[in-house]
Order: C-alpha cells, then sequence, then structure tokens
C-alpha cells in the first residue's frame, strides 16, 4: 500500500511534488465495492455492509483522505 511504500522510502518524495485527485466518497465506495467483489472476489451481504466493513468501507477511505491532508 501507499503508506508502506512511503515510509520504506521517504526520500524518493522529499522533492517531488504530489497532485492528489479527491474524489467525492460516494463515488470511491462504489467503485471500491464493486472492485472488490467482482475483481477481487470479496463478498458481503449488501453495499452497506462493504460501507460499514473496518477493512473496506468508508472509515478507510475517510483516514486515507485525512493521512494525505497532512502534507499540504
Amino acid at each position: 500500500n501507499i503508506d508502506s511504500y512511503v515510509k520504506k522510502y521517504p526520500y524518493k518524495f522529499s522533492n517531488t511534488k504530489i497532485v492528489l485527485l479527491h474524489r467525492d466518497i460516494k463515488d470511491t465506495m462504489v467503485s471500491n465495492y464493486f472492485q472488490t467483489v467482482f475483481r477481487v472476489g470479496i463478498n458481503f451481504e449488501s453495499i452497506s455492509h462493504f460501507i460499514r466493513h473496518p477493512l473496506h468501507g468508508a472509515e478507510k477511505q475517510i483516514l486515507f483522505n485525512l493521512y494525505w491532508k497532512k502534507f499540504e
């Protein structure tokens, strides 16, 4: 994942400008749901269950966005 990569190789990013493209979380959740279910093969009871799931859901996406926000 990107977090561990940045921590492992911080020198690669020290003088680099990074553009963060932020999507609406609803769009991201629907895309991630279909990616996880149909490409990865993990099944959920419903998209609602997926959104609330601690490893795949909205909380993870929000934490990811907050992680990158601290670099502004």
